[in-house]
């Protein structure tokens, strides 16, 4: 396999926002030696699926709208009258971090799962509740400069850091 990785002229055929190289360094620097165990097949199937939970879950929430109309990946932006070319740091981290959880066994797409918070086996009662917080909250966290808040009465507000 091949990853062609987003360089910030909107690559047609671009299936990541983060190379293998970008990772490792990202993961090397942090000691997670699930990555650094993973095989290079692997590595670039897991910043895929990463990349494709992005913008699945979060590319409405971007800014703008894609630069080309053939670009393969929600980044880079055209703002109407500025462009959010490249690839954000915090993107590029957000795909590293996600990736990780994809060696390490995790299914990104799979829905929350439920929990349960009471159980008393005679004569038989269980409860049952959704896990506090949300699904991949650092993740949420490294993104959040990156989308659009709508705030009461449809105005939206966009906070830009340039990279």
């Amino acid at each position: 396999m091949s990853l062609i990785n987003e360089d910030g002229t909107g690559l047609p055929d671009a299936v990541s926002y983060a190379s293998v190289m970008q990772a490792d360094l990202y993961h090397g620097v942090r000691r997670n030696p699930s990555w650094e165990a993973a095989d290079l097949e692997s590595k670039e199937a897991a910043l895929i699926r990463a990349t494709d939970f992005i913008d699945a879950t979060f590319s409405n929430q971007f800014p703008g709208r894609p630069l080309t109309p053939s670009q393969g990946l929600a980044f880079p932006r055209d703002l109407g009258v500025d462009l959010l070319v490249g690839v954000p740091t915090s993107l590029v981290k957000a795909t590293a971090e996600l990736a990780l959880l994809v060696v390490n066994g995790t299914n990104l797409f799979q829905d929350a799962e439920v929990m349960v918070t009471k159980e008393v086996i005679g004569p038989i009662e269980t409860t049952y509740a959704l896990p506090q917080g949300e699904k991949f909250d650092y993740v949420r966290k490294l993104l959040k400069p990156l989308l659009v808040t709508v705030t009461t009465g449809g105005m939206m507000s966009v906070r830009l850091v340039r990279t």
